[in-house]
């Protein structure tokens, strides 16, 4: 197996950093279910929280619990712990973190632990936020000039993201920017926690989608145990 059920193995097992990955409402209609990711972090002892992109300026940090599945990732004990103790600051630094489908000009500030606003119409996912978060750190997970930017399927979600970035509340002036993206590289959730699990990095897309699959295997092999979220925010689609 690539990421666990919490039954299998519990979050607190977790030597410091993991990623976590879980079935969600689908946005697009003819997906079974979506899916959605974050990072699992635990210092000091203390229980196993998550850190994730629920939505539009909603950054979460709460503690672990169902419906994730997760897995430790591939870095060295002392540069995990130093991202679980960086994760632990930020729990006091809430961010209005922008959901949007191109992550350019969007990262972290190491020493302030702030997010640095990218331009109008810019914003992450919950896989680019992983992905921005270690980045940011100096840890670049993927090699991401490898990744494709014509994915059809990549477009329909894409549109999609923006016709609920509208109906919940996102300003038109931001949506319109955004729309102007439709198209650029999506790093999907499964591809993001598959590369995380391994070593070294940076990940080349080909060594991801194969990893992505036995993640997504994982996946549904749990969906008839685990209870799918109600709709109501904004979640990865599923491969």
């Amino acid at each position: 197996m690539t990421v666990y059920r919490s039954d299998e193995r519990p979050f607190d097992d977790v030597q410091a950093l993991g990623v976590v990955i879980s079935p969600a409402p689908a946005l697009v209609p003819e997906d079974q279910y979506g899916l959605h990711s974050g990072l699992l972090y635990k210092i000091d002892g203390q229980p196993a929280r998550i850190s994730h992109l629920a939505w539009h300026h909603q950054l979460r940090d709460e503690p672990a619990a169902d419906p994730f599945l997760w897995a430790d990732v591939g870095l060295s004990a002392e540069n995990s712990r130093f991202i679980a103790a960086w994760l632990a600051l930020r729990q006091n630094s809430p961010s209005n973190i922008p959901y949007g489908i191109d992550a350019g000009g969007a990262c972290f500030e190491m020493a302030t632990h702030e997010f640095l606003p990218p331009p109008l119409g810019k914003g992450l996912t919950c896989a680019t936020y992983i992905v921005a978060v270690f980045r940011s750190l100096g840890f670049p997970l993927l090699l991401e000039e490898t990744w494709p930017a014509d994915r059809p399927d990549d477009h329909a979600w894409q549109r999609a993201v923006l016709s609920l970035l509208r109906r919940t509340g996102a300003t038109e002036d931001y949506v319109e920017a955004a729309q102007t993206d439709v198209g650029a590289k999506r790093y999907r959730p499964a591809e993001v926690v598959g590369a995380a699990t391994r070593a070294p990095w940076p990940v080349a897309f080909q060594d991801a989608t194969a990893l992505a699959a036995a993640v997504l295997t994982d996946v549904q092999n749990a969906v008839v145990r685990i209870a799918i979220p109600e709709a109501g925010a904004a979640t990865e689609k599923s491969e």
